[in-house]
């Protein structure tokens, strides 16, 4: 899996809601960092995109990292979503295998022990998008929806997609001008039109969370998995 992640130390949220039990985007960053850490393998190869990182945290985070990995430091919020989209998009003119598994991730989602793995079993089965955590979103304004039975749980169509997306090279092919584009007018709406073309799924319940005020997956108790990572 090719691994793009956007890493930031700003307090202040892209959409202004409030972190996570008001924690420090700092302690935010490293926890959600080692979860992931838990889940990549050698396999694995990570893009990092950083923006307002100081240099001892992103020696930080290459101390901690678990496979292969290259810094990208760009200069603004807009160069933040789009310069890693940019990157995507050169390497989709490359692989030839349309199974290949690319992640577009941000910094402040906290992830189970083995959700990489799980994810990667579903795309053995599915060809469109797949998101990591179950946004509450979903339930504010209830859509129809299919539901899956998968290995160890169910699968259910999103009403709802972010930029912490997973997909195969071939969906990506599809897409990614208009994730461009929706990156480069920072619209999140403009990203969710692409939900009238394509199904994106969501693990139920949420393998990862965003740590925002209002975004946490629900049924899982972040609050155990957050104290049992160590800094």
């Amino acid at each position: 899996m090719n691994i793009y992640i956007r890493v930031s130390e700003n307090q202040q949220s892209i959409s202004g809601e409030e972190r996570w039990n008001s924690y420090d985007k700092r302690m935010i960053l490293k926890k959600c960092w080692k979860s992931l850490m838990a889940n990549v393998t050698q396999e694995d190869f990570i893009s990092i995109y950083h923006h307002n990182v100081r240099d001892k945290t992103l020696k930080w985070l290459s101390e901690n990292c678990g496979t292969l990995h290259t810094f990208v430091k760009v200069d603004s919020l807009e160069e933040s979503l789009t310069v890693p989209l940019d990157d995507i998009k050169a390497y989709l003119k490359t692989e030839e295998d349309d199974k290949k598994l690319i992640a577009l991730l941000e910094d402040d989602y906290l992830w189970e022990p083995g959700s990489l793995r799980l994810i990667k079993q579903a795309f053995l089965h599915w060809r469109g998008f797949i998101a990591s955590n179950d946004t509450p979103k979903n339930y504010l304004e209830p859509k129809k929806a299919h539901v899956f039975v998968g290995h160890d749980r169910y699968w259910r169509t999103s009403s709802f997609i972010s930029w912490n997306l997973i997909g195969s090279t071939y969906i990506f092919n599809k897409f990614i001008n208009h994730i461009k584009n929706a990156g480069v007018l920072q619209d999140m709406d403009k990203l969710n039109e692409i939900l009238t073309e394509t199904e994106c799924i969501n693990p139920l319940p949420g393998v990862a969370t965003h740590c925002k005020e209002g975004d946490m997956s629900p049924l899982v108790d972040w609050n155990f998995i957050w104290e049992g990572i160590t800094i």
